[in-house]
Parts: structure tokens; sequence; C-alpha cells
């Protein structure tokens, strides 16, 4: 087994975990993640980006399973700092495709993922206070 492949053997594992379990995880995930991203992409290449993208919203579906995720939609009439936090790390992960930055495009997906947690978070805020 490959160096990548056990890594992936590990994010497979972690994003199997209930949501509260891969939060308390969240720093030891970020690790695998990034040591994965350099190990499946050494330099940079456009194809295994949009490949690696696709994998990273897979996890971050399973991750958010079950959460608030209607959310996401709520933030953009409601929570326009929020809303603009999404767009700025969206944005960023565009930028990241535009100038072959591996490390602009892991933050950038990597502030995207805490976007949307702060995201579901400030909804379930709002709906109890309602």
């Amino acid at each position: 087994m490959t160096q990548l492949e056990q890594v992936q053997n590990k994010l497979a594992y972690a994003y199997s975990m209930p949501y509260q379990k891969i939060l308390q995880y969240k720093n030891k995930i970020r690790q695998l993640e990034k040591q994965e991203l350099l190990l499946f992409m050494p330099e940079w290449n456009t194809d295994k980006a949009f490949e690696y993208l696709s994998t990273y919203l897979q996890r971050l579906s399973k991750k958010y399973q079950g959460q608030n995720v209607q959310a996401i939609a709520w933030t953009s009439g409601n929570n326009k700092k929020l809303s603009n936090l999404h767009d700025k790390a969206m944005a960023k992960v565009d930028r990241a495709f535009h100038e072959h930055d591996r490390n602009m495009f892991f933050m950038g997906l990597i502030e995207f993922d805490e976007i949307i947690e702060k995201i579901i978070e400030a909804y379930n805020q709002a709906q109890k206070a309602s």
C-alpha cells in the first residue's frame, strides 16, 4: 500500500465518524488532507486539482450529512458576513486554478469547510432563537 493510499484510508475512516467526532479531530484531519494533497499532486496539475476537489466535496457531503445544509441558502438572505466569507473562500479556490497554486487551493478548501461549519452553527442558533 502506498503512502497516499494509507493517508486516504485514514481520511475515509475519519470522515465516517459522527460530525462531532470529526470536529474533535479537525486538526489531525487537516494535516492528513494536506499530506494527501501533496502526495496526490506533487506539483500543480489542473486535472488532478479537479479530481481532488471532487473527492474533497464528497467528503464534505459525508461530514455534513444530517446537518442543516439548508443553512447555506439561508445565509445569503440572513447573514451577509458569512455569505461574503463563503464567496471569498470559493473565489480563493477559483483563483488557485488560475494561478496554479496548490497552497492557495488547499487553503481555499479549508476556508470553505470552516465557513460551512460556521454557517450551520449560525443557522442552528437562529432556529433556536426563533
